[in-house]
């Protein structure tokens, strides 16, 4: 568990020092780390990994339609019983 929450620590550092570097994606995917990192002490944290996940690929690709096609895979590739977790507001 210790070691869990160091690493989500480290991540959102990361996500602060490319929060400074100005890159935003680069700040998402750190962030995606750290709460996927925290999920194991917490489960609450899953939604916002996926979440930051979807962010970083659409700051760093082609945006929205990016993002939304994140958000759609994942919810292709998750087990049907955990979709009401990562989209407590659906699909």
């Amino acid at each position: 568990m210790t070691a869990c929450r160091t690493a989500a620590f480290a991540a959102h550092a990361a996500a602060r020092d490319a929060l400074r570097a100005g890159a935003a994606a680069a700040v998402a995917a750190a962030r995606a780390a750290g709460q996927a990192a925290a999920v194991a002490h917490m489960f609450d944290h899953a939604p916002h990994a996926a979440d930051y996940a979807a962010k970083a690929i659409g700051l760093h690709g082609s945006g929205e339609a990016d993002r939304r096609t994140e958000r759609a895979w994942q919810w292709e590739h998750l087990d049907p019983g955990l979709r009401a977790l990562l989209f407590p507001e659906g699909r």
